[in-house]
Protein backbone atom coordinates (compact mmCIF):
# COMPACT_ATOMS: atom_id res chain seq x y z
CA UNK A 1 0.00 0.00 0.00
CA UNK A 2 2.86 2.37 0.86
CA UNK A 3 4.48 1.75 -2.52
CA UNK A 4 1.21 2.58 -4.31
CA UNK A 5 0.93 5.86 -2.42
CA UNK A 6 4.57 6.66 -3.21
CA UNK A 7 4.01 5.96 -6.93
CA UNK A 8 0.85 8.08 -7.01
CA UNK A 9 2.60 10.91 -5.17
CA UNK A 10 5.59 10.79 -7.58
CA UNK A 11 3.25 10.81 -10.58
CA UNK A 12 1.24 13.73 -9.16
CA UNK A 13 4.38 15.78 -8.52
CA UNK A 14 5.75 15.09 -11.98
CA UNK A 15 2.42 15.96 -13.62
CA UNK A 16 1.92 19.17 -11.65
CA UNK A 17 5.46 20.50 -12.23
CA UNK A 18 4.63 21.39 -15.86
CA UNK A 19 1.44 23.10 -14.80
CA UNK A 20 3.25 25.75 -12.78
CA UNK A 21 5.92 26.52 -15.38
CA UNK A 22 6.04 30.12 -16.51
CA UNK A 23 5.97 30.63 -20.26
CA UNK A 24 7.26 33.70 -22.01
CA UNK A 25 4.48 35.75 -23.57
CA UNK A 26 4.08 35.87 -27.34
CA UNK A 27 6.15 38.52 -29.08
CA UNK A 28 4.60 40.61 -31.83
CA UNK A 29 6.91 40.52 -34.84
CA UNK A 30 4.97 42.83 -37.16
CA UNK A 31 3.23 46.11 -36.44
CA UNK A 32 0.48 45.28 -38.96
CA UNK A 33 0.89 48.59 -40.81
CA UNK A 34 4.30 48.62 -42.49
CA UNK A 35 7.30 46.44 -43.29
CA UNK A 36 9.56 48.31 -40.86
CA UNK A 37 12.09 45.79 -39.51
CA UNK A 38 11.70 43.39 -42.46
CA UNK A 39 13.83 42.83 -45.56
CA UNK A 40 13.38 40.93 -48.80
CA UNK A 41 16.07 38.42 -49.78
CA UNK A 42 16.49 37.11 -53.32
CA UNK A 43 14.71 38.39 -56.40
CA UNK A 44 12.34 41.30 -56.17
CA UNK A 45 8.96 39.86 -55.32
CA UNK A 46 6.10 42.14 -54.34
CA UNK A 47 5.71 42.31 -50.55
CA UNK A 48 3.18 44.52 -48.75
CA UNK A 49 0.93 44.68 -45.71
CA UNK A 50 -2.80 44.11 -46.21
CA UNK A 51 -5.35 43.72 -43.41
CA UNK A 52 -2.52 43.52 -40.84
CA UNK A 53 -0.89 40.57 -42.66
CA UNK A 54 2.35 40.43 -44.65
CA UNK A 55 1.46 39.45 -48.21
CA UNK A 56 4.06 38.13 -50.68
CA UNK A 57 3.52 37.88 -54.46
CA UNK A 58 6.05 36.26 -56.72
CA UNK A 59 7.58 38.05 -59.68
CA UNK A 60 5.54 37.77 -62.87
CA UNK A 61 6.54 35.05 -65.36
CA UNK A 62 8.56 33.01 -62.86
CA UNK A 63 7.82 29.40 -61.96
CA UNK A 64 9.01 29.50 -58.36
CA UNK A 65 9.04 31.82 -55.40
CA UNK A 66 12.59 33.05 -55.62
CA UNK A 67 12.57 35.41 -52.64
CA UNK A 68 12.04 35.37 -48.92
CA UNK A 69 11.17 37.95 -46.31
CA UNK A 70 13.10 38.00 -43.03
CA UNK A 71 12.97 40.17 -39.96
CA UNK A 72 16.02 42.25 -39.15
CA UNK A 73 15.32 41.90 -35.40
CA UNK A 74 16.65 39.10 -33.21
CA UNK A 75 14.26 37.07 -31.10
Amino acid sequence: MKSLIAILLAFALQFSSGYFQRYEPWKIISNGHSLKGWMTIGSKGRVFVQDSAIVCHMTANTLLHTFAINTTNKY
